[in-house]
């Protein structure tokens, strides 16, 4: 299975709401092209933030394909790593490669958390960019991390 951990856009406030920013529509837009030339997506969850389906809904349209889409209330800034995989598990025999759309500092934790089975060095979550993992049973090897439109492998 692979997972893809990626930070929503940058957000404003509007409204009450945090919500993306036009330059936050952009960069999420510029990785999820590269994201989806580089990966077939089975499904994507989301945090229940507006940012993040903001975010989850531009990665599917760039997809030009119908993806499964679900909402993950663990997935939120404070969400936990462990509800998060037992939930990624729960789905895992449907799909091989879901994308998480979460915050910060989430994203930074579910990657340490993935760690464990040494996958390397993590990078910084920046608005916008994905981290992409190969998960064989305990093993996580890091694949490769897109920001601003560049597509690193590992």
């Amino acid at each position: 299975m692979r997972i893809i951990i990626m930070r929503h856009g940058e957000a404003i406030i509007a409204d009450g709401d945090r919500v993306l920013s036009s330059r936050g529509k952009e960069e999420v837009l510029e990785n999820a092209r590269v994201l989806c030339e580089e990966y077939h997506l089975d499904v994507v969850v989301s945090s229940p933030k507006t940012r993040a389906l903001q975010t989850a809904e531009i990665v599917i349209t760039e997809s030009g394909l119908d993806l499964n889409r679900e909402v993950c209330d663990a997935l939120t800034p404070s969400g936990d790593c462990e509800e998060v995989m037992d939930y990624v598990n729960s789905i895992c025999t449907e799909y091989q490669t879901v994308l998480l759309v979460s915050h910060l500092p989430l994203v930074q934790y579910l990657a340490e958390y993935l760690k464990r089975t040494r996958i390397g060095q993590i990078p910084n979550f920046v608005t916008g960019s994905a981290l992409i993992l190969k998960l064989e049973g305990d093993n996580a090897q890091l694949e490769g991390f897109i920001s601003g439109g560049v597509f690193k492998k590992y």
